[in-house]
C-alpha cells in the first residue's frame, strides 16, 4: 500500500469497532497467519499511520470474501451431489429400460 490518503475523519462507530475486534479475532489469533498479520500491523502503524485505516478495511473485505467463498463452496458442492445423484437415477433407470438388456 503505498502512498498516502487524505486525512478525513472517520469516525469510530459501533460497528466499526465490532469489525476491529473480529479481523484480530481472526487474523491475530485463529489463523495461522497470525504472525504475519501482527508484523504487517505493526509496520503500518509505525511507518505508515496514515494507511492504517485502509489497511484495515481491506482485512475487513477479506474476512467478508472468505466467508462467502465458503458458502458459495458448500452450495455447490451441494448442487454436484443432486446433480450426481440425478444422473445417476437416470441412467439405472435408462438401462433397466433398454430392450438389449
Amino acid at each position: 500500500m503505498s502512498g498516502k490518503r487524505p486525512k478525513g475523519k472517520c469516525p469510530l462507530t459501533w460497528h466499526k469497532l465490532r469489525l476491529f475486534t473480529i479481523i484480530v479475532w481472526r487474523q491475530g489469533i485463529v489463523r495461522s497467519t497470525r504472525w504475519r498479520f501482527w508484523w504487517q500491523l505493526g509496520a503500518i502503524a509505525f511507518q505508515k499511520p496514515d494507511l492504517l485505516y485502509y489497511y484495515l478495511v481491506a482485512l475487513g473485505f477479506g474476512e467478508h470474501f472468505f466467508s462467502f467463498r465458503h458458502e458459495v463452496k458448500v452450495q455447490l458442492e451441494t448442487q454436484l451431489e443432486t446433480l450426481k445423484q440425478q444422473v445417476q437415477e437416470t441412467q439405472e433407470t435408462s438401462y433397466r429400460l433398454s430392450p438389449f438388456s
